[in-house]
């Protein structure tokens, strides 16, 4: 069920990454994942999207994650449950920029 523009039609967050302890089965964290620029405007931040794949984790305990609907690629401290900030993904800079480069045979 969605309501217009293609909104999920139950309540925020609709995408989160989530962190489980493993020893106990809890939710260790949960932090919204993508969001609507429209929606933040209207004063409505951290709504989430839908997500479609799942992160990498550093020795250092940061995540990278690129999954978000909105086509950004975020960072995570997973040790202090921070969100450092998102930024374009290199493929949604590419299709705005209708730009492609092009591949070098090395042989």
């Amino acid at each position: 069920m969605f309501r217009k523009p293609d909104y999920p039609g139950i309540k925020p967050p609709w995408g989160t990454l989530n962190a489980v302890n493993l020893n106990t089965g809890d939710v260790a964290c949960k932090i919204p994942l993508g969001g609507f620029a429209e929606l933040a405007a209207k004063g409505h931040p951290n709504t989430g999207t839908q997500l479609f794949g799942g992160g990498i984790v550093t020795a250092g305990g940061l995540v990278f994650i690129g999954a978000s609907q909105d086509e950004k690629f975020s960072a995570v401290d997973k040790i202090r449950e921070r969100f450092f900030g998102n930024t374009n993904s290199l493929a949604a800079v590419m299709r705005r920029r209708r730009h492609t480069r092009p591949v070098e045979n090395s042989m």
